[in-house]
């Protein structure tokens, strides 16, 4: 429904998605939709679309590090990680932070 729509809009371009499967089902489900809408419409370059998604995928994952091989598992696991034009080095730092459970807002204070 619309309202959903609009809160999962939100929550995943402000990254304050709650960090559950519950939530990233929706917030997948919603990436994915958003494509397909577009592919329908033709409204954006489908190319950039899939990479500024990809992008928010990954930004979510990145925020839900500290449930470990969880987030990790959802991130790769998902389709939208073959999207974005994440650079290794992020991936290694995110794969990190999941394997010790670091939260990302805990990494950024340690680093």
């Amino acid at each position: 429904d619309r309202d959903e729509d609009l809160w999962v809009h939100e929550a995943v371009a402000t990254c304050q998605m709650a960090r559950d499967k519950l939530h990233f089902d929706k917030a997948e489900k919603w990436l994915l939709r958003l494509r397909e809408k577009n592919k329908q419409k033709g409204k954006y370059p489908e190319r950039k679309l899939e990479e500024a998604i990809g992008e928010a995928w990954f930004r979510l994952c990145d925020q839900a590090s500290m449930k470990g091989l969880w987030a990790l598992k959802r991130y790769f696991l998902s389709p939208l990680s073959k999207w974005g034009k994440i650079e290794a080095l992020r991936r290694l730092k995110f794969a990190a932070k999941c394997l010790l459970g670091y939260s990302a807002e805990e990494y950024r204070v340690a680093v």
